[in-house]
């Protein structure tokens, strides 16, 4: 995460704080709706806690998109290497010899994670 993204999360997090501690302030000081009060933090609190799900959620996009570029940079890169070296390549063979990335449990999840977010 940048280093501006951390920084603006952590002043959105201190005054979602410090509204929540203004109004248990109000509440206790005898508010005369306190019910508005209530209804407004309780908002304010939902919506931090959607704000911080959604960071979340694009943070593990984001990751899985890396992963995923770099295995097909690897991929890419062996292609040609198996090209370049060898000239013209059964690519059946060679298919069945390469040990590809999204065999892998964790590379095949993200690319369905990143699937299931382009939707």
């Amino acid at each position: 995460m940048l280093y501006c993204d951390l920084f603006c999360l952590q002043k959105t997090c201190q005054s979602a704080n410090e509204v929540r501690q203004r109004a248990d302030k109000l509440m206790k000081d005898g508010h005369f709706d306190p019910e508005a009060i209530w209804s407004c933090a309780d908002n304010m609190s939902r919506r931090w806690q959607q704000l911080m799900s959604k960071s979340e959620e694009r943070r593990k996009v984001v990751t899985a998109s890396y992963s995923f570029f770099k295995s097909a940079e690897q991929v890419t890169t062996g292609w040609l290497l198996v090209d370049c070296c060898v000239g013209t390549v059964d690519h059946s063979t060679v298919a069945r010899s390469v040990s590809w990335p999204l065999n892998d449990s964790k590379a095949a999840s993200e690319l369905v994670l990143i699937k299931t977010q382009m939707l």
